[in-house]
């Protein structure tokens, strides 16, 4: 998968920095190893619909955990609301510890709005020193479903409203132009398992896609 970045506030030379450097890079490498899983005429009212994002998602999801960051967390707001937050992880030198901040975003566009609030809110709280965002580029989400929320069009609002972002933001774009497909239709999987997280089969095959993709590193 190619990547796309979209740097605010500085967020891409902090990152390329120590201490945050080594966790960067290995970031970047997820990213990069992502699966363009593709099943076609898994819709048949749009035939251009062909990706299954949830294997995305829990590539995503594996790789990051296998890496220190710890996922679906909850950060209190008041005596009886919380908010939900993707993935988040320390880093530290010998002065100071750093906070990040992760949101996956494959779902319709009014779920980055919730991110943009959840990456302030967390920062307003001295949570988070870096928020990311890892969403897919408008190509690869045409191909996802209808109304998805995309790179290009987050890079846009947050430009158009810089001034509400006082925190360092990252955001990363997965590509699929010039990308190697994961075919599954001849998969022994159905459709129905090969979107469903919770099916054992479908987590099976994401576990087989990077043992053959460190058996190529």
């Amino acid at each position: 998968m190619n990547v796309k970045i979209y740097s605010h506030n500085f967020a891409e030379s902090i990152l390329s920095q120590e201490p945050f450097k080594g966790t960067y890079d290995e970031l970047l490498s997820i990213c990069k190893n992502t699966p363009l899983p593709i099943y076609k005429n898994k819709s048949n009212a749009q035939k251009k619909l062909d990706v299954i994002q949830q294997l995305m998602d829990s590539y995503l999801n594996l790789q990051l955990k296998v890496k220190g960051w710890t996922s679906d967390g909850h950060f209190k707001i008041n005596n009886t609301e919380y908010i939900t937050i993707d993935y988040k992880k320390s880093v530290s030198d010998r002065k100071s510890e750093y906070n990040l901040h992760l949101e996956v975003e494959f779902g319709n566009v009014a779920s980055s709005y919730r991110n943009y609030f959840k990456v302030q809110f967390l920062h307003n709280k001295n949570a988070s020193d870096i928020g990311i965002l890892i969403l897919p580029t408008e190509s690869l989400a045409k191909r996802i479903d209808s109304g998805v929320a995309n790179f290009e069009k987050a890079v846009a609002e947050i430009t158009s409203a810089s001034e509400l972002f006082s925190l360092p933001v990252l955001v990363i774009g997965l590509d699929d132009s010039n990308t190697d497909e994961l075919a599954l239709i001849n998969s022994d999987l159905t459709l129905k398992q090969l979107q469903s997280k919770a099916n054992t089969k479908h987590e099976l095959l994401i576990i087989d896609y990077i043992k053959k993709i460190e058996n190529m590193n």
